[in-house]
């Protein structure tokens, strides 16, 4: 996703999962590639995973080309993830970001060299292609809770809670007036 427009929110959901990801991958025997198709996410993407690094004190094991852009739009990103998953020993594929019916191509590699998918996106033809495509699916504003199902912080499940009562505040209200405009109240 672009960092500049409505795409935003699920690109800085997917660093948010980055950092925590990098952090715990980092002194493994396989640790995290990350992909963008945007050139200011692709330097976030770096400076998130150099931070995940430092999280867990190895810095020095950081590789920066780790962290790469592999297209601009979105079918020759698509094809420049599709090779590092098939090319760089990757064993679980994790897709969060603005994706659409493209996302079925790096799916279909995924399937094809048995890698674990993990996928989320903010396009409902992204969900619908993910969903059908993977067992690790997350559907509509489970791709803003990444950072509380990683354990990211307490302010990550600060928000989803926050969220909750929002949302329980906006049904109390509707079904109030609701009952209000029956009355004859309103």
């Amino acid at each position: 996703g672009s960092l500049l427009d409505e795409r935003g929110g699920s690109a800085f959901a997917g660093l948010a999962a980055l950092r925590i990801i990098s952090e715990k991958t980092s002194v493994s025997d396989m640790p995290s590639v990350a992909s963008a198709g945007d050139p200011a996410l692709g330097l976030l993407t770096q400076d998130t995973m150099q931070a995940g690094y430092e999280a867990a004190g190895v810095e020095e094991l950081y590789v920066p080309t780790t962290s790469r852009v592999t297209g601009l739009t979105p079918f020759s990103y698509v094809a420049g993830a599709m090779h590092i998953a098939s090319n760089e020993n990757v064993s679980t594929n994790i897709m969060i970001g603005h994706f659409g019916p493209e996302a079925g191509l790096l799916a279909d590699i995924s399937d094809r060299d048995y890698v674990t998918l993990i996928g989320a996106s903010d396009n409902l033809a992204g969900q619908s292609v993910l969903y059908a495509s993977t067992q690790d699916a997350l559907i509509g504003e489970e791709l803003f809770a990444t950072g509380a199902y990683l354990g990211a912080g307490t302010s990550h499940s600060a928000s989803l809670t926050v969220q909750d009562i929002l949302r329980w505040l906006i049904i109390a209200t509707l079904i109030g007036g609701a009952g209000l405009k029956f009355l004859g109240v309103i």
